[in-house]
C-alpha cells in the first residue's frame, strides 16, 4: 500500500525501489547516477519524503532503465494525477504527432515547404465539402 503524504501517495517512491532491486542496484549507485553524494537521498525519495527535481528524472529514467516519459508521468502521478491523464489522452498525443509534423514540414526549404502546404491546404478544402455535403 503506498504511503500518503498529506493528500498524495507515493507511488512513485514505490516504483523507484521496485525498479532499482530489479536491476539489481543499490541505492548508492542510483545516487551517483544521479550526481547525488548522499545515497540517503534515493532512499528518502523511494520512502516519500523526498521528491527529485525535475531535471534529475531523465537521468533517474536513464539508471533504472524506463523511457523519460514514464518517469515523469510517474513522478507526476501522485500529486497531479488529472495531468498525467491528459497528458496520456490520444488528443495529446495527436497534438504532439501533429507539432512533430509541423517541425519537420517547417525545417524543408521554402520551395518544397509551399506546394506541400497547397496541397494538403487543398485535400483539407475536398474534405470539408464532402462532409459538409453528407451533413445536408
Amino acid at each position: 500500500m503506498p504511503r500518503t503524504l498529506g493528500k498524495h501517495t507515493n507511488h512513485f517512491g514505490l516504483f523507484i525501489r521496485r525498479r532499482r532491486r530489479e536491476l539489481s542496484l543499490t541505492q548508492r549507485e542510483v545516487a551517483a547516477a544521479l550526481k547525488v553524494s548522499a545515497p540517503e537521498f534515493v532512499g528518502m525519495i523511494e520512502a516519500g519524503i523526498r521528491k527529485p527535481n525535475f531535471e534529475r528524472l531523465p537521468a533517474l529514467a536513464e539508471v533504472l532503465k524506463v523511457s523519460t516519459l514514464e518517469m515523469i508521468q510517474l513522478a507526476f502521478a501522485d500529486v497531479y494525477p488529472s495531468l498525467v491523464g491528459y497528458l496520456t489522452s490520444e488528443q495529446t498525443a495527436q497534438t504532439a504527432k501533429a507539432n512533430r509534423m509541423g517541425q519537420k514540414l517547417y525545417a524543408l526549404t521554402p520551395s518544397i515547404r509551399q506546394p506541400i502546404i497547397k496541397m494538403i491546404d487543398k485535400f483539407y478544402a475536398e474534405r470539408s465539402v464532402e462532409t459538409k455535403e453528407r451533413v445536408a
